[in-house]
């Protein structure tokens, strides 16, 4: 399901928190089940702050994540690395249900959205 369409139905925009929080109740799983992928550093430190982990997808070396932000849970360089971060590789990647709860939240943050 597509998080920009939520937003509208949210009536917010990323990277509010209840943007994300709207579109995780719709989807009718907890916070840990959804992950935000992105290559814009703005967007997935909305995510997080809304209790979601973060994926950073820099495809251009010379745009490093920022310092003024949380760092992300993880960062690859396309999104295919995410496909490999999450071990989904083959009829695997198709199926939700197989999805891995993969990258471990880091310590001392929380799940729960504020």
């Amino acid at each position: 399901m597509c998080i920009c369409c939520l937003t509208l139905l949210a009536q917010a925009w990323k990277p509010f928190q209840s943007s994300y929080i709207y579109a995780v109740k719709q989807l009718g799983v907890s916070e840990d089940r959804v992950l935000m992928v992105a290559s814009h550093p703005w967007d997935i430190a909305g995510a997080m702050q809304a209790g979601l982990r973060g994926v950073y997808v820099q495809r251009n070396p010379a745009e490093a994540w920022p310092d003024y932000l949380p760092a992300p849970d993880a960062t690859v360089t396309s999104f295919a690395g995410v496909v490999e971060l999450l071990g989904l590789t083959g009829p695997a990647a198709l199926a939700p249900a197989t999805a891995p709860a993969a990258l471990p939240r880091p310590a001392g943050t929380s799940a729960s959205a504020q």
